[in-house]
């Protein structure tokens, strides 16, 4: 009789390799600062079969950017870029541009940051709609411009992300959004606008059952009082 808590075989197999990949890539990139160039080379020939190296260059940045090993990841998303360019393929330059600007950010190179995602922007533009990468670019410059206290910048990008979490049916992410807007507001000295967004994203929050969002909307009407 077949055990059904068991999981499958196949999955346990996949498990193994993807373990195996990380343990490889985290061996490799103890070798990043004796030698950049060395590390690059060795990912890329160590490459699943199968996988495209420029793909599998940026599956290797994304875990290594969880780990913040920032520094290695952005060597690898580089070579990425001169093996899309090379094959024209700009949806992969996009998403290789979208994963470099918070990098940057993350580094304190803000104004690098947010040319890299502006450039992830650009690409979008003339590429089938993807809203995981329209979310990924908008957060990160209204995060970006945030820091920069760029407020009318960071607005209009937090917008977009509202909007596009709207469209994906992603409460919780469009209350995020929108609370962070409201803050935006009080930065801007705006009390009625942050009044306003925070009324919204504290009734998605209410509706959502989390106090933490009925919190922050609670905390920024106190802000917007206080103005």
């Amino acid at each position: 009789m077949t055990d059904k808590n068991r999981e499958p075989m196949s999955s346990s197999a996949e498990d193994r390799k993807d373990r195996r990949q990380r343990e490889r890539l985290a061996e490799l990139t103890r070798s990043f600062k004796k030698d950049p160039r060395d590390f690059v080379q060795k990912v890329e020939q160590a490459c699943p079969v199968g996988t495209p190296p420029a793909t599998a260059l940026l599956d290797a940045a994304v875990v290594l950017a969880e780990q913040d090993e920032f520094k290695p990841a952005l060597a690898l998303l580089d070579r990425a870029i001169v093996l899309y360019e090379a094959k024209h393929d700009n949806a992969g330059l996009a998403h290789v541009y979208v994963n470099m600007g918070p990098l940057y950010g993350m580094l304190d190179e803000m104004e690098k940051g947010i040319t890299f995602s502006l450039k992830a922007e650009a690409l979008a533009k003339d590429l089938p709609a993807d809203p995981e990468l329209t979310l990924h670019y908008a957060s990160d410059l209204g995060g970006m411009y945030t820091e920069m206290e760029e407020w009318d910048k960071a607005m209009h990008y937090f917008q977009i992300a509202c909007t596009t979490s709207k469209s994906m049916g992603n409460k919780d992410l469009e209350t995020d959004a929108l609370l962070i807007m409201s803050q935006v507001a009080i930065a801007q000295g705006d009390a009625a606008k942050a009044r306003e967004l925070a009324e919204k994203g504290g009734a998605l929050g209410k509706a959502l059952h989390d106090k933490l969002f009925q919190a922050r909307a609670l905390q920024t009407i106190g802000d917007a009082s206080a103005l």
